[in-house]
């Protein structure tokens, strides 16, 4: 027996008529709820800068670009692939890919909200400021989404400048390294990656439509088991974007701290680790995990953004 037939058989005969006819009213559902819109989550995987482009005017679109550190396939001490992908289909950007461009954008048709809701772990956070630094691999400019979480949480100390007393400096804080975000109510065949104005990937949700949102990935893939030297390297090209962080921030150091623990404190006194980890780990809860960033607008009265940090 084919096995298409045994699975359509057995499953017609496991399920019943109730069953199958309840199965098929979800399925009718979900191909409803496609066509109105359902959520999509965006996750970003590797090194990201978050530069939040909110203007007060609001003639001014709202959005986010998203810069890559220099740390692609070429870049010796720590490369990193660069690819998009959903459950369904897949495209690296390769090096010769971004000799047409290293801006992309990516555009969707979703319910925009005024406010965007945000989780309890954040990337680190700084103030933006004028000044040019070292080029990013690219950028991708994306709409403010309706949410935004930080995820998969590390434990680190900022090495700084003589005279700079910013709690980072002298303590070691929950930061996330990964960032993933929710659209509302996306038209799923508006959804397309570009790189300048031409479409470089359109990605595919069929195989999202038994689930209650549709995802896509934005990944930086290390090439390298990761370890301190590969995190430390990494954050030295995401500083070297930024001359302004780079006059304060010289480098930074991981704390050890229990990756099984639900433990939220944000701080805390836990020792430095300064040596290469001694056991293995199997997921991205370890010391070794760079911190993602958030490039935020300076505050209104003046104060810098880097001290205070939670509103973005």
């Amino acid at each position: 027996m084919k096995r298409r037939d045994f699975l359509k058989q057995g499953g017609v005969a496991a399920l019943g008529a109730p069953a199958a006819a309840s199965l098929l009213a979800g399925s009718a559902s979900n191909l409803a709820a496609q066509s109105c819109g359902k959520d999509l989550v965006v996750r970003f995987t590797g090194p990201f800068c978050f530069w939040w482009n909110t203007a007060s005017d609001p003639s001014v679109k709202q959005s986010i670009k998203v810069m890559v550190p220099p740390v692609g396939p070429c870049y010796p001490p720590a490369p990193h692939q660069p690819w998009f992908g959903t459950n369904q289909n897949e495209k690296p950007i390769t090096m010769e890919d971004l000799k047409n461009g290293i801006n992309f954008s990516l555009e969707l048709n979703y319910h925009a909200h005024s406010t965007t809701e945000h989780g309890i772990l954040n990337p680190f956070v700084y103030e933006q400021q004028p000044g040019t630094g070292a080029p990013p691999l690219f950028n991708l400019t994306i709409p403010v989404p309706n949410t935004f979480i930080g995820v998969r949480r590390t434990k680190a100390q900022m090495m700084c400048a003589p005279g700079v007393s910013d709690e980072y400096c002298n303590q070691c804080l929950y930061y996330a390294t990964g960032v993933t975000l929710v659209y509302k109510e996306v038209k799923f065949d508006s959804v397309v990656i570009k790189q300048g104005s031409n479409d470089f990937f359109k990605p595919c949700f069929d195989n999202d439509h038994l689930l209650p949102a549709a995802d896509l990935g934005i990944n930086m893939t290390s090439l390298q088991s990761p370890n301190h030297d590969h995190a430390r390297a990494v954050w030295s090209q995401m500083l070297a974007m930024y001359p302004w962080m780079r006059t304060e921030i010289t480098g930074i150091q991981f704390c050890d701290f229990d990756a099984s623990s639900c433990d939220g404190s944000s701080a805390s006194k836990t020792q430095v680790n300064r040596e290469h980890p001694t056991v293995a780990f199997a997921g991205y809860g370890n010391d070794c995990q760079v911190p993602n960033m958030c490039l935020l607008p300076p505050l209104k009265n003046g104060t810098s953004g880097a001290t205070k940090k939670k509103k973005y």
